[in-house]
């Protein structure tokens, strides 16, 4: 990075960087778990997680995790995967089958490194390139998928001590 500020700054040119990301959302104890749950799924499905603000980790307070988890698990399961053309679709194919495959290998990874799969994370056996909303549980800091942006529909859920 100091290498690009250098030659901005030596051309005096401004520059925007795009540096990746895992934004953070963080669900507390106190929230409305059912709303917080429907905003979680936006945050991270929105247009496949093809979103570059899409929420890269979900931060659940221990002593709500598993009821949040359950709630987002049955929230995730009502997304209408198909033809994006048609109104009812909730979720479309991927764009191109080098962007799907590396999806499947970012879930294998990341449960190789520990993370718990919750739903999801295989190509669907359909005509397409369906990959569909997919949830990760129990990420932690040093795995594969708190690291690493996905830029699709994949969600790291992990807790926190409350």
């Amino acid at each position: 990075h100091a290498s690009i500020f250098s030659c901005a700054r030596s051309n005096i040119k401004k520059v925007s960087l795009e540096l990746g990301g895992k934004s953070p959302l963080i669900i507390f104890a106190d929230c409305d778990i059912d709303r917080a749950v429907k905003q979680t799924c936006n945050a991270v499905f929105f247009n496949k997680g093809e979103n570059c603000i899409a929420a890269g980790r979900i931060f659940v307070a221990n002593s709500i995790h598993d009821k949040f988890l359950r709630k987002l698990v049955a929230e995730t399961k009502k997304y209408v995967i198909g033809d994006p053309l048609d109104r009812s679709t909730a979720h479309g194919p991927q764009n191109h089958k080098a962007h799907l495959d590396k999806l499947v290998e970012y879930v294998k990874k990341s449960v190789e490194g520990g993370a718990k799969l919750v739903l999801g994370g295989e190509r669907l056996p359909r005509p397409g390139l369906f990959f569909p909303p997919t949830i990760l549980a129990e990420v932690e800091d040093n795995n594969f998928a708190a690291i690493e942006e996905s830029f699709g529909p994949i969600m790291c859920v992990s807790r926190f001590d409350d």
